[in-house]
């Protein structure tokens, strides 16, 4: 972005960019043509401080501004490190007569502490965005010093043009109201990015919108909104680099002059620096682990004074959490009603409520909020459908792999022991993303654990939220056996030696004897062979010790010592003992 902007403007300036992924020697070779701006990641710029001479020859008495772009980011603990490496070899490089700038959406006092620390420096001013241009022209006007209720404001900036809504839901009701709010959103031609807490979720409502053909449909076009107007697009950290920025790339170059429907789900790895062109709404389908990224998350719309919308949802016990906003500095947040927006997707899609209205009992004709109830109902059936319908085909495509198979009857002896317990690819993800939820539902920070506190989750409804028709019960069994399964394929693959099976995990309680290395097993063997010669009936009774007789790792070998150690007590005390 700054090469385009300086070619199109400001020829003279030479923008660089270092990051990883390249080869350090090709941009030695562009820091050696001389460089004007130059645009790094803290360990790659780190790294060329520490081995290209010619960049800090080229920095010498020239560094006039250095910038950290989501400096609340940059200057934890994670990278607070690297930064503070960076500026001590500068300043050995030459004496610190550069400018520092922080930029960041919640730039708060505590960062101003850190920065003090990390670059130095005694004054640090804060300058509005809305009088950015006074960092350059450097006019006191436009300067106020940082202080903690000008911090307290500015940890909740948003901009004016962002439209904020919250939507209180109850668990069973996320998934048809994520629907029904996403098929006005499409019928509408527009852009959604959806924001989730783990990438589990983010990979099942991927695969299940996408095989959802036949479920949500246009009354008028009879077509399916989310496979064929619609273009689904997932990105979270656990997708590959090289696909990550094809993603990215395809959803910013969708036709906007067209307005084309796109749907972007992510995780927070898309909050922060990412230019997503033309999006319309925000939508936080879980509330983000920190307060702060609220505002990151909601800024990835309404950006270069474009409108933008954000919509936050809540379950009901968590509607707290919007006060806390508001006293963070979010004030504009206006609630968006459920029953509205499951009354407009019915409205767009008649034969689905009529279904709906026939499963509830409320009969045909339906309007108002009874025929969202019915949309909601009818949908949600459908949505548990798929998912046992996918399961069902998976197991079929099974069992027709195995009788495809020919003689190798320990193959096929073996092919049936797996599809045995087969799951479907759609049922699997949904368990996966069902279990991260709980799992990750508490981490939030700690100023408001105690409004999302998993005791007071339903997790019969939290199950329906994934299109879940089991039991909580169920699917901790099932999510245990899933996890031992590819436990042992993992281990397996890593050692290339078959695992005995009674000590594979998860399969029952076994005595510390079975899981001891291969040495112990085998002096173990050894002890208990020297055991039983001793108790032969040709060996002295005097020659046996009762303390080894006790340590012997079997249970009848461990009766007939008893037995033995009773009589030499008894031929050793006559009638005392007894």
């Amino acid at each position: 972005m700054t090469e385009k902007i300086s070619q199109s403007a400001f020829p003279w300036l030479v923008t660089g960019c270092l990051s990883g992924g390249e080869k350090r020697k090709s941009e030695k070779a562009r820091l050696r043509k001389g460089i004007s701006i130059l645009v790094a990641t803290p360990g790659r710029l780190l790294d060329h401080l520490e081995k290209t001479d010619c960049l800090l020859v080229a920095l010498k008495g020239k560094l006039e501004w250095f910038v950290l772009d989501e400096s609340d980011r940059l200057l934890d603990m994670g990278l607070g490190s690297q930064v503070e490496h960076i500026i001590q070899i500068l300043g050995m490089n030459q004496k610190i007569t550069w400018r520092s700038a922080l930029i960041s959406a919640t730039l708060t006092d505590e960062a101003k502490e850190l920065a003090k620390k990390l670059l130095g420096g005694n004054k640090w001013v804060s300058i509005p965005a809305k009088n950015a241009k006074g960092l350059l022209e450097d006019t006191h006007q436009e300067k106020e010093e940082l202080n903690p209720e000008t911090a307290y404001r500015l940890s909740g900036a948003t901009p004016v043009q962002l439209t904020q809504h919250h939507m209180i839901v109850s668990a069973k009701l996320r998934l048809p109201a994520l629907i029904a709010f996403l098929v006005k959103r499409i019928q509408k031609m527009e852009r959604v990015v959806i924001f989730m807490s783990t990438c589990d979720s983010v990979d099942f409502h991927h695969k299940l919108f996408t095989n959802m053909k036949s479920i949500v449909k246009n009354g008028k076009k009879n077509t399916s909104i989310f496979s064929d107007t619609c273009l689904l697009y997932r990105l979270h950290g656990n997708v590959p680099h090289k696909e990550r920025h094809d993603i990215i790339s395809q959803f910013s170059k969708t036709n906007i002059g067209n307005k084309e429907s796109a749907v972007l789900m992510t995780t927070d790895v898309a909050a922060r620096g990412l230019n997503l062109p033309a999006v319309d709404w925000i939508v936080q389908y879980d509330p983000p682990c920190e307060t702060s990224d609220y505002v990151h998350r909601a800024g990835r719309t309404a950006r270069a004074g474009n409108a933008g919308h954000a919509l936050l949802f809540l379950l009901p016990s968590e509607s707290q959490y919007v006060e806390v906003l508001k006293l963070r500095g979010v004030q504009s947040m206006m609630a968006l009603s459920l029953a509205k927006t499951l009354q407009g997707a019915a409205e767009t899609c008649p034969d689905l409520t009529c279904e709906g209205a026939e499963i509830s009992g409320h009969g045909q004709g339906v309007k108002g909020s009874r025929a969202g109830e019915s949309f909601a109902c009818a949908l949600q059936a459908r949505l548990e459908d798929c998912i046992v319908k996918n399961d069902v085909a998976y197991k079929n495509s099974l069992s027709k792999k195995i009788l495809s198979i020919g003689g190798d009857k320990q193959q096929r002896r073996q092919e049936k022991k797996e599809a045995k317990h087969a799951t479907g690819p759609l049922l699997e993800s949904a368990r996966k993303a069902y279990t991260s939820y709980i799992r990750g539902y508490s981490t939030k920070e700690k100023a408001v654990k105690h409004i999302f506190n998993a005791r007071a989750l339903h997790l019969g409804h939290v199950a329906r939220s994934f299109a879940l028709k089991e039991q909580p019960k169920a699917l901790s069994k099932a999510n245990r056996r899933d996890n031992n399964n590819t436990d042992n394929d993992q281990i397996l693959k890593s050692t290339g030696e078959k695992r005995n099976h009674r000590l594979a995990f998860g399969q029952g309680k076994l005595n510390e004897e079975v899981s001891d290395t291969t040495v112990e097993k085998q002096n173990h063997k050894s002890l208990k062979k020297n055991q039983r010669n001793n108790l032969r009936n040709d060996a002295p009774l005097d020659s046996i010790d009762p303390r080894s007789l006790n340590n012997l790792k079997f249970s009848a070998g461990r009766i007939k010592a008893k037995m033995i150690a009773a009589a030499k007590r008894l031929q050793d005390d006559s009638m005392d003992y007894v």
